[in-house]
């Protein structure tokens, strides 16, 4: 369904404003360098952990 931009932006304002909150979050978790994580979630020597930590 379509929705204008205006009910999109009225929308916004309401959930900023019921939560208080001055930008809308992605995620409730704490905020981490993704190449610590990155070490601790793809650690070990499997093709799939050697792939995820491969240089671009």
């Amino acid at each position: 369904m379509y929705r204008a931009a205006d009910e999109i932006e009225k929308e916004k304002e309401l959930l900023i404003h019921e939560r208080g909150l001055s930008e809308p979050k992605l995620s409730v978790a704490p905020e981490m360098d993704i190449m610590d994580y990155c070490k601790k979630e793809w650690r070990g020597n499997t093709q799939k952990a050697t792939c995820m930590k491969k240089p671009i």
